[in-house]
């Protein structure tokens, strides 16, 4: 394998390997590999001792969205967890985040993996108790394989064209 391909098997390893990471602070899963172990039930939750003194400052999370302390800056407007219903994450890195009445709030191009300080809204969102719910990424996947498909017959056409005599 040429070192060109290692890198990309590389880069796409780490690519998933932090969709599964914040895919398990969404659900809840990383708490049990927190140090020091499982909390009794009595005991605060692990990931609020952690990060209690966190979210205290603002944190900017890519260029549309900041959290406040107990609020979430999107765009102009301020939500309190309580405005939140739920945060979907696909397979593929890409997330959405839905107020009470189901209206989408921020999408794919503000929302993914690759924004900075993704996983302080992710812990953010797991401390308030706002519901996680992981898709499959297939249809992103498929859309990412015509984009691909696309991309190549215009490169074919266009070299094509110009050995084309007009």
């Amino acid at each position: 394998m040429s070192s060109t391909g290692k890198r990309m098997a590389d880069a796409e390893t780490a690519r998933y390997g932090k969709i599964n990471a914040l895919i398990g602070i969404l659900t809840g899963k990383r708490e049990k590999s927190i140090p020091g172990g499982l909390l009794e039930d009595s005991q605060k939750n692990p990931m609020e001792t952690l990060f209690a003194d966190d979210f205290k400052s603002k944190i900017n999370v890519g260029g549309k969205i900041t959290i406040d302390g107990d609020e979430l800056m999107i765009g102009r407007k301020t939500y309190s967890a309580d405005d939140l219903q739920k945060v979907t994450i696909n397979t593929e890195g890409s997330m959405k985040l839905y107020d009470r009445k189901g209206k989408k709030l921020c999408g794919t191009f503000a929302l993914n993996l690759s924004v900075k300080n993704i996983e302080y809204l992710c812990i953010w969102l797991r401390l308030h108790n706002v519901a996680a719910e992981v898709r499959s990424g297939k249809g992103e996947k498929a859309f990412q394989w015509a984009v691909f498909a696309i991309s190549a017959l215009i490169i074919i056409l266009i070299a094509f064209l110009k050995r084309m005599p007009f």
